[in-house]
């Protein structure tokens, strides 16, 4: 391979990658099918690094978000069951039978405490608390995320009541 053709080739990744690949050392021999290689990595990180913010705004408009601000007012049913984002998250939970509720908060004791009233706030009108899963991590500090997820499907039960779990067998010597 000619020296000139590795340097095109180079010239081609660095300005094809906006300088990231500058500073990898490879020789000026480089194999074409590295060349190649190279070129085919950049367009498959550049695509997903494109299509990273797309994934975050469908997983956020699924979501119905509860603000602080909505949050700060004095608080008793009449204004919890009116809140948007409660309201419509219970609309859809009764949607999904079997559904379950993801409640992501901020981190820190602001978001626990925050999240804690809310936890009880829902299981005080009715819904199980087994229905209802936190996760800390919210996207932002000022909001929690209320996501309503399909039930989990579980193996049909195949065990009988006559079949032992372990099996006992005496061993006669």
């Amino acid at each position: 391979m000619k020296k000139s053709d590795c340097l095109r080739a180079k010239r081609e990744i660095t300005l094809s990658a906006v300088g990231i690949l500058s500073c990898l050392p490879f020789s000026l021999d480089c194999p074409p099918r590295f060349v190649h290689g190279m070129l085919d990595f950049m367009k498959r990180l550049l695509f997903g690094l494109l299509l990273a913010p797309v994934g975050m705004v469908q997983a956020l408009e699924t979501s119905h978000i509860l603000t602080a601000e909505q949050w700060a007012v004095p608080r008793n049913v009449e204004t919890i069951i009116q809140m948007p984002a409660l309201a419509n998250a219970m609309a859809e939970l009764q949607a999904t039978p079997g559904g379950r509720l993801v409640i992501r908060y901020p981190g820190g004791d602001a978001g626990t405490l925050w999240m804690n009233e809310l936890h009880s706030w829902l299981v005080s009108l009715g819904l199980p608390s087994a229905d209802m899963e936190r996760v800390p991590g919210s996207a932002n500090s000022q909001v929690i995320e209320l996501e309503v997820l399909p039930p989990v499907s579980r193996p049909a039960e195949t065990s009988s009541t006559n079949s032992p779990i372990f099996e006992y067998q005496e061993v006669k010597p």
